[in-house]
């Protein structure tokens, strides 16, 4: 647990509510850095919620 909410505080400085990014299949506009998942709103309007540690894990593209 207390990795999860470490790897929340991490996101927080790297990516910003509104900022477009990509992960692997999913593409989208970051809605929410909460302390363990971040929420994507994608083009097609569905909610994505990806664990903060996977957005630290893996690739990342901003746009």
């Amino acid at each position: 647990i207390a990795g999860q909410i470490l790897a929340g505080i991490y996101v927080r400085e790297l990516y910003a509510v509104g900022q477009q990014i990509q992960i692997g299949e999913i593409e989208g506009q970051i809605e929410e850095i909460g302390t363990v998942k971040t929420t994507l709103l994608t083009e097609s309007g569905e909610l994505v919620s990806v664990a903060n540690r996977v957005l630290l894990e893996q690739r990342v593209s901003s746009h």
